[in-house]
């Protein structure tokens, strides 16, 4: 059970790691973080 909670933290941190990356390469990241601050 613990190996699988581990593998899901990893995968959430690489996910959304990767796409704030992924958002500010591309657009400098301001308008994926009002998406993320709005959303909650």
């Amino acid at each position: 059970m613990k190996k699988v909670l581990i593998g899901l933290v990893v995968l959430i941190v690489l996910v959304f790691g990767g796409l704030k990356i992924f958002e500010i390469t591309n657009y400098g990241g301001t308008t994926y973080y009002t998406k993320i601050t709005n959303a909650g």
